[in-house]
């Protein structure tokens, strides 16, 4: 593991939201001033049947400018309750619809995966044991 994980310690100004272990899921995000959010999102492809050792890395970006109508529902469907800021609003959101995806890529770490239901074919593939946080650290355009 890094010195410091990127689930616990995100680059400068990002949030994430998600399971401490990278491997199991979660996002990145990063409001910026034009009530838009620049997203990282991390999926096992496990999540639908697929491969054990395969992740769906997409990088792309979700608006906060909404109607109320659409904010209202998003915050019922996670059952938040109170001051609505913009992270709340983003995660909210990033639950209810997800977000506009710029650049996505299947990245599988070791050999492919000879017992998986479904088998999605890897875009990148790295090496037995390689780490997901170190390659998601590279990969991602954390400006």
């Amino acid at each position: 593991m890094s010195k410091h994980s990127l689930t616990s310690k995100p680059p400068r100004g990002w949030h994430y939201l998600g399971d401490i272990n990278l491997e199991y899921g979660g996002f990145f995000y990063k409001l910026t001033k034009w009530g838009y959010a620049d997203i990282v999102e991390i999926t096992p492809c496990s999540d639908a049947g697929c491969q054990d050792n395969a992740w769906w890395i997409s990088q792309g970006s979700r608006t906060t400018e909404v109607g109320d109508e659409t904010l209202a529902s998003a915050l019922s469907c996670t059952g938040f309750e109170g001051e609505v800021t913009e992270e709340i609003k983003v995660e909210a959101l990033m639950a209810y619809g997800g977000f506009e995806r710029d650049t996505s890529e299947v990245v599988q770490i070791g050999p492919k995966d000879e017992y998986a239901r479904e088998y999605v074919e890897p875009t990148i593939k790295l090496r037995a044991n390689a780490d997901l946080e170190n390659f998601a650290r590279k990969w991602a355009t954390w400006n």
